[in-house]
């Protein structure tokens, strides 16, 4: 999945990128890789703020807070 966006952004696309950090975000959140997932779903969020893309702007804020969500259930269940 890396590499698709890699490529994609090498080929000068930039078109539903928000999108598909989001579902980067997803896949490393489902891999337990919660601080990689916010981590790729912000930048998703400036990218919409910055192309005006909106149309998955809601689903990126629900990943974001399934994300921290996520993080607050493990960071507790380690104390």
């Amino acid at each position: 999945m890396r590499q698709g966006l890699v490529g994609h952004q090498a080929s000068g696309q930039e078109i539903q990128r928000p999108w598909l950090l989001g579902v980067l975000a997803e896949a490393c959140a489902h891999a337990g890789q919660l601080d990689e997932g916010l981590r790729l779903v912000t930048e998703a969020l400036e990218r919409v703020q910055q192309s005006g893309e909106r149309e998955w702007e809601a689903e990126l804020y629900r990943l974001r807070e399934s994300c921290l969500c996520m993080r607050k259930a493990v960071c507790s269940m380690r104390q």
